[in-house]
């Protein structure tokens, strides 16, 4: 019995291999069935860096290089907070308020899938939009909600849930409003729009722009062995 339902499984593997070869070469790269394929690159950490502080970053020759790459799609650059940013949430639905320092980020707006309408800001706006990773709410849901026994709240809820941003400190700080308007599961970070965080940063920033610690790249096909060497030989 157990060889007959093993010659079934291999025959139906084989069957799936097949049918998989036959329609995937029948999408191409304009099919909306694939997303884009996005990747997240930064160098690796050394002990030395950390004795000696040298930054992992990417400076623009480098950037420059990978642009020419025959598997690059487009590249996008990490913007990163670089003043002291603390959310508040007062209490809702269940939820004790709290509050905890926090970093933003930002990329392209050609990489984030969000309605236009939800992801704008402009100049004395005093109302930021934020996208988090999907990532988050379930740490929320299964995990810290469950062991303080606290309800688990849904997407929808979590969107609709208002707190406040303090930017920088002292007399130069500033307090905004902010609500999740989406969830994320390609980028691993807190994003803000582009144009806030440059805006933000030359007005609260206590240095200059650095050079980024993370790029993204969209690659023209899932599992390009030159992309794969590329990224390896360049650290």
């Amino acid at each position: 019995t157990f060889c007959f339902f093993s010659i079934i499984g291999f025959f139906i593997l084989l069957l799936a291999a097949t049918i998989y070869l036959d329609y995937a070469k029948n999408f191409g790269e304009d099919s909306p069935i694939w997303k884009s394929n996005y990747i997240v690159l930064n160098k690796k950490v050394s002990s030395l860096q950390t004795l000696t502080g040298e930054k992992p970053t990417f400076n623009q020759d480098e950037i420059d290089d990978l642009k020419t790459q025959n598997f690059v799609q487009k590249v996008g650059v990490f913007k990163s907070s670089q003043f002291p940013v603390k959310l508040q949430v007062g209490g809702i639905a269940g939820i004790r308020g709290f509050s905890t320092d926090l970093f933003f980020e930002s990329v392209p707006e050609d990489f984030i899938e969000v309605k236009e309408s939800d992801w704008k800001w402009q100049e004395g706006q005093n109302f930021i939009p934020i996208i988090i990773p999907k990532s988050y709410l379930n740490l929320y849901n299964f995990g810290f909600a469950t062991s303080q026994g606290l309800p688990q709240v849904s997407e929808g809820l979590f969107t609709k849930i208002p707190f406040q941003l303090i930017l920088e400190k002292g007399e130069n700080q500033h307090v905004y409003q902010a609500r999740i308007v989406d969830f994320t599961t390609k980028i691993n970070t807190i994003l803000v729009p582009e144009n806030f965080l440059q805006w933000a940063n030359e007005k609260y920033a206590h240095q200059s722009n650095t050079e980024p610690s993370r790029i993204i790249v969209e690659t023209k096909s899932q599992g390009d062995e030159n992309s794969a060497s590329y990224f390896e030989s360049h650290n």
